[in-house]
């Protein structure tokens, strides 16, 4: 009874399939619980610095990066965005680990 499927497609049939689509379903919703925010972090931080800096100001290692301002505009959002989302991440497996 348990291992028959129910024949409509996309419908999960079996207790596995409902458990698999429970995992995925949360795997999802905890990757939009950190990239989302982080994204919008990045985003405004991204914003504040080149307010202040002009991107072909910047220099690593005292030396002139020879890169264009959208390649650096990017280089810069997605650093942004990995300690975001870093963060975000670390912030909910702390949670998780809080609850009872």
């Amino acid at each position: 009874m348990g291992s028959e499927s129910s024949g409509i497609e996309g419908v999960p049939g079996t207790l596995a399939e409902e458990v698999a689509d429970t995992s995925l379903v949360r795997r999802r919703v905890l990757m939009g619980a950190v990239l989302w925010p982080s994204f919008v972090a990045a985003s405004v931080l991204e914003g504040l610095t080149f307010l202040m800096v002009d991107p072909l100001d910047v220099h690593w290692l005292g030396h002139d990066l020879a890169l264009g301002r959208t390649a650096i505009y990017s280089l810069v959002f997605l650093m942004y965005w990995a300690a975001c989302a870093m963060s975000s991440l670390g912030g909910i497996l702390v949670m998780r680990r809080l609850q009872p």
